[in-house]
């Protein structure tokens, strides 16, 4: 009985045993089939990912050949099946250096380290030029060592395309910063310079190198005085400032005064943050040159009337441009010439007639202009004159009738050396090539009273707002007294 009794509790607890290891065996079967779908769900859920990525998702093996391509990659590859492409190379898609560098990112992925290049690859069909960002990495095993290795291609077509256009708008810009004929600049917040192009080297004889970076009035101290330094400091504050004309002392490379006509305006960010100021800079030197030139004549030939005109122009002239010697002369044939007027130095000269051939006006009386900066006497040793007068330079300007022909010319000459002044004050206070018009003689002396008339009328408006203090003379008086059969 005992026995029985035991075998009864023994089967019991078994069918007890049994019956927990079915239920659990149930739970973990359960168990695996949630995990079996949530894997699928999984691995389907990566298959759409993969397959609505626009970016190319290739799976290569360590060499480098091509194991898998996604659905989009093939998309934007424009290749309608992928069979053929499986287990070739994938580095030989690419040509050129962009193959080289496939050969190196597939290299470095292999290595355990990321490849990653830019490179150029048309698709198969449309053959449209495409740009593609791409990047190799280890798919590492469960010991962490690579086992394949992941390529994935992004388009960044518009973006090259993009960083293309900017390349060409700079190139443009410096292009036009380098080429202008007028001073460019570009200040920071600290007025420091960061851009000072060509014109600006040329005009104070300062290289890029020694001023970017620089505060501006630590460059130039003279900026400060000039008002120059103020309109910065107000385009800073968000104003756009014009400086009509400021006289900069000794600015110039040479060291010369510099006249200047400025705009300065501020330089924003895309946000509208004020970080600096543009500025533009003109020379005006020769205007203002011109016009005190042309001033210092005008005041100084106020007075003269009738036959005085020609003298008081030639002492005037000769006063104004800070020389020894002016004439002015007729030539009927261009081989002989007559003085209509000539300022001596202290006095006038006697008027005089000369054979033009070997003396320094032969050139001017064919119609150039000539300068000759210094040793004159031995450049032309048959012309005695200039030996006893001491002549040391010269300049002449033809004078040309409506025609075009030459009837005459105006001189100055000088004892010493006469630069070749780079603000051309002696050209122009000469008229650099004067047109009173007129063909023989009698008309050409006609001419030149008629031009003297109309000259003296403009002469006394000129004195008469210089008296009231008007502006000064301006370009257009300069032509007017160059060309003064234009009518006005």
């Amino acid at each position: 009985m005992n026995i029985l009794a035991n075998t009864d509790e023994t089967l019991g607890r078994l069918e007890l045993e049994l019956s927990s290891a079915r239920a659990e065996l149930a739970h973990l079967a359960k168990e695996t089939a949630e995990a079996a779908e949530s894997l699928r769900a999984s691995e389907e859920f990566k298959t759409r990912l993969l397959a609505c990525s626009r970016d190319c998702i290739k799976v290569l093996d360590l060499e480098g050949r091509l194991l898998y391509m996604n659905e989009g990659g093939m998309t934007v590859l424009e290749i309608c099946d992928v069979g053929p492409f499986l287990n070739n190379s994938w580095i030989e898609f690419w040509d050129g250096t962009d193959r080289e560098a496939a050969c190196k990112a597939v290299k470095a992925a292999r290595e355990g380290g990321i490849g990653r290049f830019v490179g150029y690859f048309e698709p198969r069909i449309s053959r449209q030029p495409r740009w593609w960002d791409v990047v190799v990495s280890p798919i590492r095993d469960a010991n962490g060592n690579p086992e394949r290795l992941l390529a994935l291609s992004r388009d960044v077509t518009a973006l090259k395309t993009h960083e293309k256009s900017l390349r060409e708008a700079l190139q443009i810009n410096c292009e036009i910063i380098n080429g202008a004929a007028e001073g460019i600049i570009l200040y920071d917040r600290e007025l420091r310079y960061q851009v000072f192009n060509p014109f600006m080297e040329r005009l104070t004889g300062k290289s890029q190198a020694e001023v970017l970076g620089k505060i501006a009035a630590d460059v130039f101290p003279r900026l400060v005085p000039s008002g120059i330094q103020d309109a910065l400091h107000r385009a800073l504050q968000g104003e756009v400032v014009q400086v009509a004309d400021a006289l900069v002392p000794k600015h110039s490379a040479e060291g010369h005064d510099v006249w200047e006509s400025c705009t300065f305006a501020p330089h924003r960010t895309s946000e509208g943050e004020i970080v600096g100021v543009i500025g533009l800079v003109r020379d005006v030197t020769d205007r203002h040159l011109a016009e005190e030139t042309f001033r210092s004549i005008v005041i100084g030939t106020a007075s003269a009337t009738g036959s005085d005109f020609f003298p008081s122009l030639v002492r005037h002239m000769a006063g104004a441009l800070h020389v020894r010697y002016a004439f002015i002369t007729d030539c009927d044939d261009q081989k002989h010439a007559k003085a209509l007027a000539f300022w001596k130095g202290e006095d006038f000269g006697e008027n005089f007639e000369f054979d033009i051939a070997d003396t320094p006006c032969e050139k001017v009386l064919h119609g150039e202009i000539c300068h000759y900066k210094e040793g004159l006497t031995k450049l032309f040793p048959l012309d005695t004159g200039l030996a006893e007068l001491g002549v040391e330079s010269y300049l002449g300007v033809p004078m040309l009738d409506k025609a075009g022909r030459v009837i005459g010319h105006i001189a100055i000459l000088d004892d010493k050396p006469m630069e070749r002044d780079p603000n051309r004050r002696q050209q122009q206070g000469l008229g650099g090539g004067v047109a009173p018009g007129g063909n023989s003689r009698p008309d050409r002396l006609h001419r030149f009273d008629r031009r003297r008339d109309r000259l003296r009328e403009r002469i006394d408006r000129t004195r008469n707002s210089f008296a009231q203090q008007a502006e000064p003379p301006s370009v257009g008086e300069v032509e007017l007294w160059r060309h003064p059969d234009r009518p006005g």
